[in-house]
């Protein structure tokens, strides 16, 4: 093993011991493999199954378990563990994290009503941001959604808002962009339809989410479809979860053209035009 630090998050199961050593098996989007761990080395994970965070330092192993939603099962992990690009495990602890945090049952039902939608999440694990603007490599609209949301969750907590409010800016900032996963640059041999906005293509995708949804909870439902719905000249937001998202969805994108654009450019250089728009950037911090 190597003497530097190396964090694992996978799921993981006991499968033998002997009087001094256990064996458990390690599965996420990377790796498929048994590990040897020095009895008592896992003692806080269940035997059984559990997400865990595997840490390797010195030749030694330990075991930290990640507490989830009971949702969140051995075969539904490993079916996300496939489905996921390799490097966005942890993005995939947050979203399921923040699952077993939601107590209000129609927002948690909504939810769990997306994660566990094969045909959304397989393409939205997947998906670009975009075609060409930010984010706009495999995987990156799953990236973005997560910054987004995780953001968003942060500035709800920091404005003193209470825990609905908080909880749909998480659930929105993980679905502001959904229709994405249908648009034609995330569908090989699709032609590009003019005038068709993945907004309008987010009620599609979560048509039978969104309607359980509404049943359910009015409210609810009127806050999440005011964030997928987009705002054209002086609209203004009507709730405060949906302000927080579209401020974290601009530094979220922002923030990523300005590291898209200074790649591979001196330290010292501060700004940079754009060859796509011509916007110019401008740094403060040296590579």
């Amino acid at each position: 093993m190597s003497k530097k630090t190396q964090h694992i998050l996978a799921w993981v199961l006991k499968v033998s011991e002997d009087g001094t050593t256990e064996t458990w098996t390690l599965s996420n989007s990377k790796v498929n493999m048994f590990i040897t761990a020095n009895k008592g080395a896992m003692s806080h994970v269940n035997e059984n199954g559990a997400l865990a965070n595997i840490d390797f330092c010195n030749g030694k192993l330990v075991g930290k378990p990640i507490i989830v939603d009971p949702h969140i099962t051995a075969g539904f992990a490993y079916k996300q563990f496939q489905m996921v690009m390799p490097g966005h495990e942890e993005r995939l602890r947050v979203m399921w994290t923040l699952l077993g945090l939601i107590e209000d049952p129609a927002l948690k039902a909504f939810y769990w009503s997306v994660l566990s939608d094969d045909k959304i999440m397989s393409k939205f694990y997947r998906a670009k941001a975009s075609e060409s603007h930010h984010h706009c490599h495999e995987g990156g609209l799953f990236e973005h959604s997560v910054d987004v949301a995780t953001a968003a969750v942060l500035h709800a907590r920091q404005n003193g808002l209470g825990d609905r409010t908080a909880n749909i800016a998480f659930v929105s900032g993980i679905l502001h962009d959904i229709g994405k996963i249908e648009m034609y640059y995330n569908n090989p041999g699709a032609k590009k339809a003019e005038g068709c906005q993945h907004e309008a293509l987010s009620f599609m995708v979560l048509s039978e989410q969104l309607e359980a949804l509404k049943a359910a909870d009015a409210v609810l439902f009127d806050a999440i479809s005011s964030t997928l719905t987009a705002k054209m000249g002086s609209s203004r937001n009507e709730y405060l979860s949906e302000t927080i998202v579209r401020m974290c969805d601009r530094i979220s994108a922002d923030a990523h053209r300005t590291r898209q654009v200074f790649a591979g450019k001196p330290a010292h250089y501060w700004y940079v035009r754009s060859a796509r728009d011509k916007r110019v950037f401008k740094r403060l911090d040296e590579a």
